[in-house]
Order: C-alpha cells, then structure tokens, then sequence
C-alpha cells in the first residue's frame, strides 16, 4: 500500500505563511517585521 498516494499537502503562498506566522498586513507585528526585512535587504544592493 503506498501511503503518500493518500496523503493530501496542502500548499501555502509565502504570503499566507507570513499572514499566518507573523500577522496580517497592517498589524505592528507585520509592519516591524517588514521594515526589519527591508533594511537586511537594502543592505545588499
């Protein structure tokens, strides 16, 4: 019997991740995660 046959993955979007992991766009929990992001990456250009 194969098992991964039956067994459904469900996909999320990595902004469904971030929605679910760190908050919904507009919460403080969000907006600080963001600019911390943007400031890493402008670190790079």
């Amino acid at each position: 019997m194969n098992i991964m046959a039956k067994t459904k993955i469900k996909l999320y979007s990595l902004s469904e991740m971030k929605d679910k992991l760190i908050g919904k766009i507009g919460t403080k929990e969000r907006d600080k995660y963001e600019k911390k992001l943007l400031k890493h990456i402008s670190k790079f250009k």
